[in-house]
């Protein structure tokens, strides 16, 4: 066997064990052929790897490798307002912008990746310190209200 068909794997040739592996996992979802180890590999294909498609499988798997998804500004940017946004509870004027630019930020992150766990969580923050102030400033209309002195002191 020539080196030329010992590298031929990224091709996925349909006749070759790895076409039969490709088929396989696209009927299962969740395995990602980059990811599997090769037990997993021979359990699905229900049969033993030689020395040279076990080779050729992690060098593919070495040139195949998916990144990591970075997180962006947006989602930094999201973080660090929701964060002040709960600082800032007990001052509602200066809250309740933080929140807004929290949520706003973190929507825009979340929309460039769905999976962006800082974005995620600054979403959870911003809502919270948001709905937190909303209603601390609402229980605070209503007993000022009800005050002999009927003002609103903010």
């Amino acid at each position: 066997m020539s080196n030329a068909s010992f590298l031929s794997l990224p091709a996925m040739k349909p006749q070759s064990v790895w076409g039969a592996l490709r088929l396989k996992l696209q009927n299962e979802p969740g395995y990602k052929f980059e990811s599997l180890s090769i037990n997993k590999i021979e359990q699905l294909l229900n049969k033993k790897l030689t020395f040279k498609e076990k080779v050729s499988l992690k060098i593919f798997q070495a040139t195949h490798k998916t990144k990591p998804v970075e997180t962006n500004d947006n989602s930094k940017t999201a973080i660090v307002l929701s964060i002040l946004g709960l600082a800032t509870l007990w001052f509602p004027i200066a809250s309740i912008p933080f929140a807004i630019g929290g949520i706003v930020f973190s929507s825009k992150a979340l929309k460039l990746n769905s999976e962006d766990r800082k974005a995620k969580t600054a979403m959870a923050l911003s809502l919270l310190s948001l709905g937190i102030t909303l209603v601390g400033g609402l229980i605070y209309a209503i007993f000022v209200s009800n005050s002999p002195f009927n003002i609103f002191i903010f």
